[in-house]
């Protein structure tokens, strides 16, 4: 019998019915006491329902041994309770919990994996710690860990998935970087193996030197040579009009204009012949 939601449930339900029997508005400084009463009664019906609608008796027995926990949370007067009381019911629909992940973890079934697959220096790297089942994987469940990551260059990070960077010393043809990533739960505590040692995913990541130049930054060359390609087909799209506009430039302003545009032998030729003028005759 699921008292405790049921229970719950009454009480919530008595308390809209007094505010709707109510013909007076509702004060503003009820507003927050309704809105957290209302994700309590949402929270304590989609339970219930949970468990009427169970396939086997297996998964109901895992949602009722949890029915106390959650519970507890709809009891508590603040949304931090409410927030975990909703994480709890995402994991009692996924049936994917804390401890399956930890059963995965000491089985080694993650990895950690990097985008790209081949690491530059100064160039960004994305890291994330996964499951090889992508339902774990993808469970609510995860958010009850936090990842706190050790790169093997002195910096640190922190979530699922990170982004980071390596530095290699100037003259250094490559270097190999040790990463880990331990884990804790929603309480600060680390996640163990079976003996009590620090349960810690592991990898290297060699790091090649960058061909482009040093110092600069790969992403800002690139967008250079972006930008500098998208301004020479602009030149290239006016120098067909622009060629008549230089012929009645000055000589200097011409020789300017030629040079920094790069026009051929014959327009320079064009413009340092002499102008013919043309005399009227009757």
């Amino acid at each position: 019998m699921i008292a405790g939601p049921l229970q719950a449930l009454n009480t919530f339900i008595a308390s809209i019915a007094i505010v709707g029997n109510n013909p007076e508005p509702v004060p503003a400084n009820r507003y927050t006491e309704l809105d957290m009463i209302y994700n309590k009664l949402s929270i304590a019906r989609e339970y219930v329902l949970l468990v009427e609608r169970a396939p086997n008796q297996t998964v109901k027995d895992r949602l009722m041994a949890r029915e106390a926990h959650l519970f507890e949370f709809l009891q508590s007067e603040n949304w931090e309770s409410i927030r975990r009381g909703r994480l709890l019911l995402r994991e009692m629909k996924d049936d994917i919990y804390p401890e399956r992940l930890k059963e995965a973890l000491r089985a080694g079934q993650t990895n950690i994996r990097m985008d790209p697959d081949i690491a530059y220096e100064m160039a960004s790297l994305e890291f994330c710690l996964c499951f090889q089942n992508t339902l774990l994987d993808a469970s609510a469940a995860k958010e009850e860990w936090t990842c706190r990551w050790r790169f093997g260059d002195g910096l640190t990070g922190s979530g699922w998935t990170v982004s980071h960077y390596f530095q290699l010393p100037r003259r250094n043809p490559g270097r190999t970087f040790h990463i880990e990533v331990e884990l804790y739960d929603s309480e600060g505590n680390a996640i163990t193996n079976e003996d009590n040692s620090k349960l810690v995913a592991q990898r290297d990541v060699q790091v090649h030197p960058s061909d482009l130049r040093r110092g600069f930054g790969e992403r800002s060359v690139i967008e250079s040579f972006k930008l500098s390609a998208a301004l020479l087909f602009a030149v290239f799209g006016l120098v067909t009009g622009a060629r008549d506009q230089l012929a009645k430039l000055d000589v200097l302003p011409g020789l300017v204009a030629v040079f920094l545009v790069g026009f051929s032998a014959d327009t320079i030729k064009n413009l340092l012949a002499p102008k013919e003028v043309k005399v009227a005759t009757k």
